[in-house]
């Protein structure tokens, strides 16, 4: 082969291997992948998922304790003052990796009951639109969505299914 020729078939194959990368980073991004084939290749995409600086969200979410006795209303619990935030990322239960995985919010939850003496504890995810353009945000038109409910005398479980 000639020199021109090993240049043109290095350079197909860089793009080529290039635009694959691209469609699967797009991809991982969208979530196309089934969950199997997303944890086996997860990592190498992982510029293109850290969403933080990729992602523009159109709404406001947060994450809402409530506990209660049986028998008994729902009450707001103070899980921002009991565990305040060490970074100015936010709390750890605000972020979708956790709104995602219900053994991470039996964790969360646990701690909500060990600290508040109630029977049961349950998330609660509130989302309303950004209001574009203007500094306060008011929470209007909110939707409300039960990501789980806790039995405060059930015992979490870790990932690999150890009881703490």
């Amino acid at each position: 082969m000639s020199r021109t020729n090993l240049q043109r078939v290095g350079g197909t194959l860089f793009l080529t291997l290039f635009m694959a990368y691209q469609v699967g980073s797009f991809g991982e991004y969208r979530n196309w992948f089934k969950p199997h084939l997303r944890h086996s290749v997860a990592n190498i995409f992982w510029p293109n998922v850290w969403k933080m600086f990729t992602h523009k969200a159109k709404h406001h979410t947060a994450t809402i304790f409530e506990g209660r006795k049986y028998g008994e209303a729902w009450v707001e619990l103070p899980m921002h003052t009991w565990y305040p935030a060490r970074w100015e990322s936010g709390y750890r239960w605000d972020r979708p990796p956790v709104r995602r995985s219900g053994q991470i919010q039996e964790q969360f939850l646990h701690l909500a009951c060990q600290k508040s003496g109630m029977d049961q504890t349950r998330m609660t995810l509130h989302r309303w639109p950004k209001s574009m353009g203007q500094h306060k945000q008011p929470r209007r038109r909110v939707r409300m969505a039960d990501l789980k409910t806790w039995n405060c005398s059930d015992t979490p479980r870790t990932p690999k299914g150890r009881v703490l």
